[in-house]
């Protein structure tokens, strides 16, 4: 099985995947190390992921993570992966052929109210995840705007909290979404 989680920054989904697979024994797939990384360290002398502003650039990382699928799902049977995936097109294309890998393939949206999201939006600055709140909230609302909302059938989740209740609450939605 693979369990994908889609949202937007600061929506919770990456920590909420990796306590999916802690708790439940699902491998937690990192496609952010796909990505392009910034040539130059930022002003904290860290290197940062560039993030795709294209679906050209999108299905590109998507289709460089794809290649290692046949050989990870025969390691890791069970897994995660957590991206934003809020544009129709890349995210169609990685769940087609995420299938061809895995059954069940369960998407599921992860959404969270705004005020919230700032709040983790600074929590993740204050860990050092994200170089500036400002910046990331930038790119959220850039998201925002480009956002290609899941079919209606997707299953949501709305994201409150990272707890053990919530992940749990969601790991029930995936096992209803089988």
């Amino acid at each position: 099985m693979l369990v994908v989680l889609g949202g937007l920054l600061g929506s919770g989904r990456r920590p909420l995947a990796e306590k999916l697979a802690d708790k439940y024994g699902l491998y937690h797939y990192d496609i952010d190390g796909k990505k392009l990384w910034r040539p130059s360290p930022d002003k904290r002398g860290n290197f940062k992921v560039l993030q795709p502003s294209t679906d050209a650039e999108r299905l590109t990382i998507y289709r460089t993570a794809l290649r290692e699928f046949p050989l990870l799902s025969k390691m890791y049977p069970n897994a995660v992966v957590d991206e934003s995936f809020h544009r129709e097109i890349p995210r169609k294309y990685f769940l087609l052929e995420a299938r061809k890998y895995y059954s069940p393939v369960i998407f599921v949206w992860v959404d969270c109210d705004p005020q919230w999201a700032v709040k983790h939006i600074e929590d993740m600055h204050e860990r050092g995840v994200t170089a500036s709140v400002q910046n990331t909230l930038r790119w959220r609302e850039k998201a925002q705007a480009l956002l290609q909302e899941p079919a209606g059938s997707a299953p949501r989740f709305f994201s409150t909290v990272i707890d053990d209740a919530q992940v749990e609450d969601l790991w029930r939605l995936v096992q209803r979404s089988v």
